[in-house]
């Protein structure tokens, strides 16, 4: 039986305990077992989500969260408002065009 994936999303007060540990110099599979994540969770929002000079802060990542989350759900919303710009796309991938391209 294969094993199924729980993904789990960090919210606003899970990436403040993140930053609060990192801060103390806590390492990171030990924040993921504080958190209650896998220790790649923690790699990964990291790594995403560090400022520029490579600083964790939990406010700015939430940030980035949240524009992503409101970019993501607006290419959807542009597809299903524009009628005609959802049939090009279909006829286009019907062609074996890839996404990228279409």
């Amino acid at each position: 039986m294969p094993k199924t994936r729980i993904f789990v999303q960090l919210d606003e007060h899970k990436r403040d305990r993140i930053e609060a540990l990192l801060d103390q110099g806590v390492e990171k599979k030990l924040i993921a077992k504080i958190i209650g994540v896998h220790k790649s969770t923690i790699t990964r929002e990291v790594q995403k989500r560090s400022r520029q000079n490579g600083e964790y802060k939990a406010s700015s990542a939430h940030h980035k969260v949240l524009i992503a989350r409101s970019n993501s759900k607006y290419q959807g919303m542009k597809i299903e408002r524009y009628p005609e710009l959802r049939k090009y796309i279909i006829s286009e991938l019907k062609k074996n065009q890839s996404p990228e391209t279409v």
